[in-house]
């Protein structure tokens, strides 16, 4: 059932809110299912993956506000929300969790909080343990009035990819539902994986 949602969800058209979309009026409809969408490639000039990570934005700002529960990550807080009293009681939690961090109108002071989130998160790895960098770019709302682009790149000059594990567990910490698929390219070779609560990490194959 989750992978014909997540072939739907594929689908859908892509394109920026305009004045009068339902983003832009703070409309946002609810979702019974839980899906990011991630295109790797690889771009052998760089030697990096290059990678369009598409994701719920209700889901997505929550991420985000938990992460800030945590005080080492307070300081990535932009100044406009550094007086922000960060609650910590589990139910103050649930009641705020989606009320700190919003995403409809994106704002670049965010950049830092993104992307430590997502270096925790989206991982490639070599058999010695070597790390690859990972680097935000940009991130953008979708036509679909409840989707956001995420735009990032993974650095793998220092990494041997030839036995390189990946996890990608975005989301995986909020939801038992939650599935990442991700459609890897490299060199011209097609794969897609699908990462979910027990099954975060794969072997590259590459």
């Amino acid at each position: 059932m989750h992978i014909l949602l997540a072939l739907l969800f594929i689908w859908m058209p892509q394109g920026f809110a305009s004045p009068a979309s339902p983003v832009a009026s703070g409309f946002r409809p609810v979702h019974d299912f839980h899906t990011s969408i991630a295109e790797m490639d690889y771009n052998p000039r760089s030697k990096a993956f290059e990678v369009s990570l598409r994701v719920f934005i209700d889901d997505f700002e929550k991420a985000l506000t938990l992460l800030i529960f945590q005080e080492k990550f307070r300081s990535l807080l932009p100044e406009r929300l550094a007086k922000i009293v960060v609650p910590t009681q589990t139910d103050e939690i649930k009641q705020y969790a989606e009320q700190i961090i919003k995403l409809d109108k994106i704002s670049q002071d965010l950049y830092p909080l993104v992307q430590e989130y997502l270096a925790q998160r989206f991982i490639v790895k070599d058999a010695n343990g070597q790390t690859a960098p990972l680097h935000f770019y940009g991130m953008e709302q979708g036509n679909e009035t409840d989707v956001l682009w995420l735009y990032f790149e993974v650095d793998c000059r220092a990494v041997e990819l030839a036995q390189a594990t990946f996890s990608n567990r975005v989301l995986l910490e909020l939801f038992d539902d939650q599935t990442n698929i991700v459609n890897l390219t490299y060199q011209g070779k097609k794969k897609s994986f699908l990462f979910q609560f027990g099954q975060d990490k794969f072997g590259m194959g590459l």
